[in-house]
């Protein structure tokens, strides 16, 4: 099962600030998980440079997520590590402070690169568009798997949806012809600063947030498509529709000060969905800088 480092890439959706910049008052240091038997292990560490998350690492694999920055301290590039070599990274670039595109490549692996736009309604994001060359008939061919893997490794927060990144895009080839490019939008709704609701335009899939706590997400503005960290706040309950197939995830939190110290999760349901976090531990402790 991905960590949650597999989860995590760096993109602010509703600050005010010039986007794609990720410099919070509580910075992460370390995450842990707690295991079946109650014991907790180090799971993830955040390596910061003054006001530069520089890396990622899990303890848990050999998984290493690395970042660049441009001179307006908005990241520009991410790369992801397996084993010491590179699977895969995202360059990301702008215009008017604001995201303009995200393109996620695969290096050595096949041509599978994906292309992430946006719209906005003012400060907001409005929705976001994915786009990818069709396979054709190659869908099971050996480098394309690994492209999945690859892909949804650093993908996670780029792609909202209760989808395997190999289901989707499979969902996606079979409204395209070889000729064309295969794209799937998700429409965000929105209420102050949190989300409300998220619906992709295929698959049928809404993803619904039902109330917030009143403290900061300490992920706000760190660009994962893990819809958690679009919000400024905490959500207590997120429920997947998938085609009429219902899962909801119930969240529970321990605070220190402003921000959360322990959360638990509760999942309900048939639907397990993609860019949530680790389905193997429902228990995270959080430690700060």
């Amino acid at each position: 099962m991905a960590t949650t480092l597999a989860l995590l890439l760096a993109f602010g959706f509703t600050s005010c600030k010039k986007e794609g910049i990720f410099n919070p008052k509580h910075k992460i240091a370390r995450i842990y998980v707690e295991t079946e038997n109650g014991e907790k292990v180090l799971s993830e560490t955040y390596a910061w440079s003054k006001n530069h998350l520089e890396r990622i690492k899990s303890e848990l694999s050999s998984e290493v997520m690395t970042f660049e920055y441009n001179k307006n301290n908005q990241i520009t590039k991410i790369n992801s590590y397996l084993d010491d070599v590179l699977v895969s990274y995202a360059d990301v670039t702008y215009k008017n402070g604001k995201y303009d595109n995200i393109v996620i490549h695969t290096p050595g692996l096949a041509d599978m690169d994906f292309t992430y736009s946006f719209t906005y309604s003012g400060k907001k994001i409005k929705s976001l568009t994915i786009s990818i060359p069709s396979l054709g008939n190659i869908l099971d061919n050996l480098d394309v798997k690994k492209s999945y893997r690859a892909i949804d490794r650093i993908s996670s927060f780029f792609m909202p949806a209760a989808l395997p990144v190999e289901t989707a895009i499979k969902s996606m080839n079979s409204k395209a012809s070889p000729s064309q490019n295969i794209t799937m939008t998700y429409n965000l709704n929105w209420k102050d600063n949190n989300i409300e609701q998220m619906r992709a335009d295929i698959g049928n899939t809404t993803i619904t947030f039902n109330g917030y706590d009143s403290k900061t997400n300490p992920f706000q503005g760190f660009m994962v498509i893990n819809p958690f960290n679009l919000n400024k706040n905490n959500p207590a309950t997120i429920t997947y529709n998938m085609q009429g197939e219902i899962g909801t995830i119930n969240y529970s939190y321990v605070y220190d000060g402003d921000v959360p110290v322990k959360i638990t999760t509760t999942f309900m349901g048939n639907v397990f969905p993609q860019g949530i976090g680790s389905w193997d531990n429902n228990i995270k402790y959080y430690e700060y800088q």
